[in-house]
């Protein structure tokens, strides 16, 4: 069983050989690394910025950045026991995503969790393939609620909401009626939740602190009542854009205060939850976690969004 996390450096052809061999020693029946014991695997794969042609077994040359996932994908249908899988696949060329797309065509993928990072398109071909797929991680770029396909029996979700365009100029897109409205309704089996902020250019700065504070209690209301219509949920983290937290205009006791109080009327609103988290860009964290009934303890924190996103609980971590 491969116990150790496997690297390889070089130049992009010294690595796609040394990756070539390695898969090919996990084939030998006589190695004691077959890929029935893989359990978790990480790929990042990249175009070469200038293609160069590749010897291949197929009639056209292809670049050589397209010959590590004719490798990657041959190897997946012999890892049954698949659990994590984490893929980074940077910006293709036409022509080379289209060779992409076509490898996952006959490519049944096991794992549970996956973390992803591609094309809308490449993405939505490697979730059609994994049947079993639980917990899922999307890019802060992608928005969930325009994102298909549905995958109602996932458990445990992080991925991005962007901001409404009818939603006027002071939106909280991560409790905003319309997003939680979506993300409800086609995902009813969710155990955990973690809602980043999709990026955006819009400015607060010159939005009055009263009316930033008013809006935020207003869709922070509708919000409760939605995720009640979550009976699974135990596990919530949301994310408050930096800009829109700067435009609150709070002293650090007064933020501490407003966090705090929002987390424990969360908290008691929502009972079944054993951990919530509010995360102010990625500046700072505050968390509630129950331990028992009547029982709670309050952490806060800087660097928020890995904490809060629940590193502890089944499965890989957020």
């Amino acid at each position: 069983m491969i116990h150790k996390v496997v690297r390889f450096w070089g130049s992009q052809e010294s690595v796609s050989q040394k990756l070539g061999d390695f898969l090919c020693a996990l084939r030998t029946p006589t190695r004691i690394m077959p890929f029935s014991t893989v359990r978790s695997m990480s790929f990042v794969i990249y175009p070469d910025r200038q293609e160069q042609p590749w010897e291949t077994t197929f009639s056209d040359p292809l670049p050589v950045a397209t010959y590590l996932p004719i490798q990657i994908f041959d190897s997946i249908r012999a890892m049954c026991n698949l659990r994590s899988m984490r893929l980074q696949v940077d910006w293709f060329g036409e022509r080379q995503e289209s060779f992409f797309y076509g490898l996952l065509q006959n490519v049944e993928i096991p794992a549970e969790y996956i973390r992803i990072s591609a094309s809308d398109r490449v993405m939505r071909r490697v979730l059609e393939k994994s049947p079993q797929l639980q917990a899922l991680h999307l890019p802060e770029t992608t928005d969930i609620t325009q994102f298909e396909p549905v995958i109602g029996r996932l458990r445990r979700l992080c991925a991005a909401v962007g901001r409404v365009q009818s939603g006027g100029p002071i939106q909280f897109p991560a409790i905003n009626e319309v997003n939680l409205k979506k993300i409800a309704e086609r995902y009813q089996s969710l155990e955990e939740l973690v809602l980043s902020i999709c990026p955006s250019s819009h400015e607060y700065e010159t939005l009055d602190r009263e009316a930033v504070a008013s809006a935020f209690e207003k869709d922070f209301a509708k919000a409760i009542r939605i995720f009640k219509r979550m009976p699974g949920l135990k596990r919530l983290a949301i994310c408050i854009e930096l800009e829109a937290a700067h435009s609150f205009g709070f002293t650090y006791a007064e933020e501490d205060r407003f966090y705090t109080d929002r987390l424990l009327r969360l908290s008691t609103c929502l009972p079944r939850l054993v951990q919530i988290s509010i995360t102010n860009g990625v500046d700072q964290y505050w968390t509630v976690t129950r331990a028992s009934p009547g029982e709670m303890t309050i952490g806060r924190g800087i660097w928020g969004y890995k904490e809060a996103g629940f590193p502890h609980s089944v499965n890989e971590g957020f």
